[in-house]
């Protein structure tokens, strides 16, 4: 189970899983692919934030509760395969959507013109104000599954240019 997503200044202990001591999750840290480059001071952070007593509600998931999911395939910090399974087991109060290609946050592919799941979430968070198709989660089939590395489609050159300063990265 993973214990601490290291990643993001949300950190908690798994179901089960007693508190850490600093050495631990150091050693957390330093075995991650992908984590913040000063993370020792979250623990330094955490160690002052207030201690709660565990109590029945512990561990446990508000059933009730209405959410949406949008799960980015490609998150680094949220394991596509844990979140699609938490969606599994909550099911009935939770709306549960994969956007392929997409990282932690998956509204970001809009920038390049790929704005499903913008309108999924807008809908979802204002029924009133936007019509029921707006946020029809059938968009999804219509975003790419596969990545441009060479820049042969125009959305391909957007994101190069956007995130290596070149349209063409390799050339012609």
């Amino acid at each position: 189970a993973l214990a601490y997503n290291i990643g993001q200044s949300e950190m908690w202990l798994a179901v089960n899983e007693t508190e850490i001591d600093e050495q631990t999750f150091n050693d957390w840290h330093a075995s991650t692919i992908m984590s913040l480059n000063y993370a020792p001071n979250y623990f330094t952070l955490r160690s002052r934030w207030p201690k709660y007593p565990l109590d029945k509600y512990y561990g446990k998931f508000a059933e009730e509760a209405p959410v949406l999911m949008l799960s980015g395939q490609l998150d680094p910090a949220t394991v596509f395969e844990q979140a699609s399974h938490l969606a599994s087991i909550t099911s009935k109060t939770r709306k549960f959507y994969a956007i392929p290609l997409a990282g932690h946050v998956t509204v970001n592919i809009g920038v390049v013109g790929y704005l499903c799941p913008i309108t999924i979430a807008t809908s979802w968070l204002f029924p009133k104000l936007f019509p029921a198709e707006y946020g029809d989660p059938r968009c999804i089939q219509e975003l790419p599954t596969t990545i441009d590395f060479a820049g042969v489609t125009e959305v391909g050159r957007q994101y190069s240019l956007k995130l290596l300063n070149i349209n063409r990265p390799f050339g012609n």
